[in-house]
C-alpha cells in the first residue's frame, strides 16, 4: 500500500467535465467509432476477446476478495512484454505448462493462508449452520465477477457438500477456493459482448458485467469492487455517464495510484533500473567517500540501498505530479521537482535534503537474490529543487540514467533507443551483421562521445545512429551513477545532439534542452496517448483502432497533455465499451 494520502479533487473534476463534455478534451461520443464513425463494413471482430490476469492483477485480486486476511505475494514466472512493453498484451500473454502449475500451487497458497482467519474471511463461523455454504455462493460471484448460471450454482454447492461429508467444512472451503481460483472464469476476463449489436449500431455492446471487470482491471489492476457489481447487476454500466462517473470514483483511489505507476514502470523501463553492473573500482572514491573500502560494502550499498532508493523514486515522481500536480505530460519531462532520499540527493544530485520537509512514504515488494524470494522495501522520500540547468524530467534523474549505462560509462545508444522507441513511438530495426563497436575501432578514444563516433564511418551504422545518437549523446553529462559531470577522462563532455524525425527536429546543446523540446512536441505526445491505448486495450492498435486513437491523441493534445483526463477519455470511449462484430 504506497502514499495514500488523500487524492486533489480538482483535476478530477477538471478531467470528468471535460471528458464528459467533449470540449477541451476532442474526443466525445460522436468523434469515436461507432454509428458516425467508419462504416460497419470496416468493422472486423475484436483481436482480444479473452484477456488472462497479469501477474499483478492476480495478486491484487486476491488480495482484495479477501480483504482484511493477508495472503502474503506469489511469484509467477516472468511475463513477455510486447510491442510497447506491457505485461498484459494479449498476442505474449499466453499459458505455459509452467504457468498452469503455477495457478495450481497459488490456489492453494491462497486457501491455505485463508484457513489462517476463516472466520475473518468469511464473516463468521465456518461451522455455524450454513455459513460457509452461504459465503461460497457470494465469493464465487465475486471470484468469476459475474452471477453464476443456476447449473454452476448446484455443481458448486453439491460439490461443498460431497467434501463437507467426506472430510469436513474446512475442507471443503479449501477445496471450494482451489478450484473457483483455477478456473477459466476467474484466470480469464472476457470482453464478449452481448448476443446482437444494440439497434442502430454495428458494434456489439459489452456487458455490464464485462464493463464492471474491464474498468476495474484498467483502473486497479484488480477485480470490481461491491458498487461496480451492483452497478453491473441493475444494468447501469452501459451508461456513458455512469461509466464515466464510476472512473471518476475509481481514480480517486489509492489503487489508481497503483495503476498510473505500473503503467509508467513498464512504458519506461523502471524494473532496468540496478538491473545492470556496475564498476565497483571505477567509481570507488564515490563509495571510499562513504568510508566504504571493501568491495563487500561497495557491493551491498549499491544494490541493496542506492539502486533500490533511485528505483522508487521514479514511482514516487509519477504518484506525486499525476495525482496531487498538474497531472501534465510535460511536467514529467521537464520538471525539476523530484522526491529523493539522503543517498540519492548526496550522490546523485550532489545536493543537500531538507529533511525537515514533508516526506512521501513509499513501500514496495523488491526481489532478493536469485529473484526468486521477494523483501519488503519501505522508505521516505523529501521533495527537492534539482539545479534547472542540469536537471529536466523523469529522464534526466537517477533511476533512468543508471538503468541506461554500462559499469563505468554512460551508454548512448541505450538511452537513445529508449527515446526513440518510448517516447517517439519509432520501432528501430538494426541490421542483423553489424560486428561489435569494439571490433570496428581502430584507435583507443579519449572520451566515451569519441568511443561512439565510430557510427559514423560506418556506412551499415550511419543510417539508424544518426538519430540515435543525436538523441543518446546529450545525456553525456551523466556518469553511470547519474551523477552530473563537466569532463570525462580529463577532457571537457560534448553533450550536443540533434533530434530527427519529429515535429521539434534541429540541434540540442544537452538533455535538458532535449528534454524541453520533447515536453512541448506534438509527435510525444501523439505516441503517450498511443501507449496508453496499448494499455487499457491489452494489445497493440490495427488499423480499424485509427479513428479511436486519433481522436484520444486531438483530445490528450488539446487538454495540454492532461494524463487524467486522458484516463477517463479512454474509459468512457465508445471501443473501450464495445466490440467490433463480424465483418
Amino acid at each position: 500500500m504506497k502514499n495514500r494520502q488523500p487524492w486533489n479533487p480538482d483535476i478530477a473534476v477538471l478531467a470528468l467535465g471535460l471528458a464528459l463534455s467533449g470540449g477541451a478534451a476532442g474526443c466525445n461520443e460522436t468523434s469515436e467509432p461507432g454509428p458516425t464513425g467508419p462504416e460497419p463494413e470496416m468493422l472486423v471482430a475484436d483481436p482480444a476477446p479473452l484477456t488472462r490476469l497479469t501477474a499483478e492483477q492476480y495478486n491484487n485480486t486476491v488480495r482484495d476478495l479477501f480483504d482484511p486476511v493477508p495472503i502474503g505475494h506469489i511469484i509467477f514466472p516472468v511475463e513477455l512484454e510486447g510491442r510497447g512493453g506491457f505485461e498484459n498484451n494479449v498476442t505474449l500473454n499466453t499459458a505455459t505448462p509452467a504457468l498452469v502449475e503455477t495457478y495450481q500451487r497459488a490456489a492453494r497458497q491462497v486457501a491455505d493462508a485463508v484457513l489462517e482467519d476463516l472466520p475473518g474471511a468469511l464473516g463468521c463461523d465456518p461451522n455455524a449452520g450454513t455459513c460457509a455454504r452461504d459465503w461460497l455462493v457470494g465469493f464465487a460471484e465475486r471470484a468469476w465477477r459475474r452471477p453464476l448460471t443456476t447449473a454452476e450454482q448446484e455443481v458448486l454447492l453439491q460439490n461443498f457438500d460431497t467434501w463437507a461429508t467426506d472430510h469436513d467444512v474446512t475442507s471443503a472451503v479449501t477445496l471450494s477456493i482451489t478450484f473457483l481460483l483455477q478456473s477459466p472464469d476467474f484466470i480469464y476476463v472476457p470482453r464478449l459482448g452481448a448476443d446482437a449489436p444494440a439497434p442502430g449500431e454495428a458494434a456489439i455492446p459489452l456487458t455490464d458485467w464485462e464493463l464492471a471487470a474491464r474498468l476495474s482491471y484498467f483502473l486497479w489492476n484488480s477485480t470490481p469492487d461491491a458498487e461496480l457489481m451492483d452497478l453491473a447487476r441493475e444494468g447501469r454500466l452501459r451508461d456513458r455517464q455512469v461509466l464515466a462517473d464510476q472512473a471518476f470514483r475509481m481514480l480517486a483511489d489509492w489503487r489508481a495510484v497503483d495503476m498510473v505507476v505500473s503503467f509508467h514502470r513498464q512504458n519506461w523501463d523502471f524494473d532496468d533500473v540496478g538491473a545492470n553492473p556496475i564498476d565497483l573500482d571505477f567509481y570507488g572514491p564515490v563509495f571510499e567517500e562513504r568510508g566504504m573500502t571493501e568491495e563487500d560494502d561497495k557491493s551491498d550499498f549499491y544494490y541493496l540501498e542506492y539502486s533500490p532508493q533511485a528505483r522508487f523514486e521514479s514511482d514516487v515522481f509519477i504518484a506525486q505530479h499525476v495525482f496531487y500536480g498538474d497531472s501534465r505530460l510535460e511536467t514529467l519531462l521537464t520538471t525539476n521537482r523530484t522526491w529523493v532520499t539522503q543517498n540519492v540527493a548526496e550522490i546523485a544530485y550532489q545536493q543537500p535534503l531538507d529533511t525537515e520537509s514533508e516526506p512521501v512514504s513509499w513501500s514496495a515488494l523488491i526481489p532478493q537474490e536469485g529473484n526468486d524470494q521477494l523483501r519488503a522495501y519501505q522508505q521516505e522520500y523529501f521533495p527537492i529543487e534539482l539545479d534547472p540547468t542540469q536537471r529536466a524530467g523523469l529522464f534526466t534523474m537517477v533511476g533512468f540514467l543508471i538503468a541506461k549505462a554500462g559499469p563505468s560509462q554512460p551508454a548512448p545508444v541505450r538511452r537513445g533507443v529508449t527515446i526513440i522507441d518510448r517516447l517517439l513511438c519509432t520501432e528501430l530495426h538494426p541490421p542483423g551483421d553489424v560486428p561489435p563497436l569494439e571490433e570496428a575501432e581502430t584507435e583507443a578514444p579519449r572520451t566515451n562521445r569519441e568511443k561512439y563516433e565510430i557510427h559514423k564511418r560506418s556506412e551499415a551504422c550511419a543510417g539508424c545512429h544518426a538519430s540515435i545518437d543525436g538523441i543518446g549523446l546529450t545525456f553525456e553529462n551523466y556518469d553511470s551513477m547519474g551523477r552530473w559531470r563537466d569532463t570525462d577522462n580529463g577532457f571537457p563532455v560534448d553533450a550536443s545532439g540533434e533530434l530527427l524525425s519529429t515535429d521539434q527536429d534541429g540541434p540540442v546543446s544537452n538533455a535538458v534542452e532535449l528534454m524541453r523540446k520533447l515536453g512541448s512536441s506534438r509527435t510525444v505526445h501523439d505516441c503517450y496517448t498511443r501507449q496508453w491505448f496499448r494499455y487499457a486495450f491489452g494489445r497493440n492498435e490495427t488499423i480499424d483502432d485509427a479513428p479511436t486513437v486519433l481522436a484520444l491523441q486531438e483530445g490528450f493534445w488539446n487538454s495540454d497533455g492532461n494524463i487524467i483526463e486522458l484516463v477517463v477519455n479512454l474509459a468512457g470511449s465508445y471501443s473501450f465499451r464495445h466490440r467490433r462484430g463480424q465483418p
